[in-house]
């Protein structure tokens, strides 16, 4: 792919797949009309999208299969939950890589302003800024979620309700050498998650 891209209606991935961006300039694929997702990852597909820009749709993604982003800059996204991601069918196969990219300004009704998610959800490298929603200003974890975040920062996201960067209530949540600051939410500034649930911070700062 190259160039900046408009779609009037999503793409369906229902095949493996790698779309990726094959030049040096900047990919921009953009929803012409802002209540249509600009993709859909099908149960059982495994998808690759890879340094392109997903910006001002109703959920960028839509992920019911595997999904790797790598260098995505997910912006102005939004939806009922995960305004940039979105999608949860069977948390004991879905699988979520995002490595080395940024999701900027993206917001939901419900949560995850930036994310919603279930299954194993792997970070790495990446920046969450100023994503909103009424739980999980940056990321939620829905039905069951193993999460492992590292070398990453969430910075200035907002929830209404609890968990200003993320939010989980199912077991298994790693972070390393991750950064949170200026994060706000009534409950848990940083973190909200439910009673029980292991949360394992190393080099983890929370300012």
């Amino acid at each position: 792919l190259a160039g900046d891209i408009t779609l009037d209606s999503m793409i369906g991935l229902n095949q493996d797949l790698v779309i990726q961006n094959t030049g040096a300039g900047v990919v921009r694929i953009d929803a012409g009309v802002p209540t249509i997702s600009l993709f859909q990852v099908d149960v059982g597909r495994t998808v690759s999208l890879t340094g392109l820009s997903l910006l001002n749709a109703q959920n960028a993604v839509r992920n019911y299969g595997n999904l790797t982003l790598t260098r995505v800059l997910a912006r102005s996204n939004s939806g009922s939950m995960g305004g940039a991601v979105t999608g949860c069918v069977n948390p004991a196969t879905q699988v979520l890589n995002v490595v080395d990219s940024v999701f900027i300004n993206n917001a939901a009704q419900n949560g995850g302003g930036a994310i919603d998610a279930c299954g194993q959800i792997n970070i790495s490298g990446s920046t969450f800024t100023g994503n909103a929603a009424n739980y999980g200003g940056a990321l939620a974890v829905t039905n069951n979620g193993a999460v492992n975040i590292v070398n990453s920062t969430f910075s200035g996201n907002t929830a209404n309700s609890f968990g200003g960067a993320i939010t989980t209530d199912y077991p298994g949540m790693t972070l390393s050498q991750v950064t949170f600051s200026g994060n706000a939410a009534p409950t848990g500034s940083a973190l909200a998650v439910a009673g029980g649930v292991p949360v394992t911070a190393r080099n983890t700062l929370f300012a």
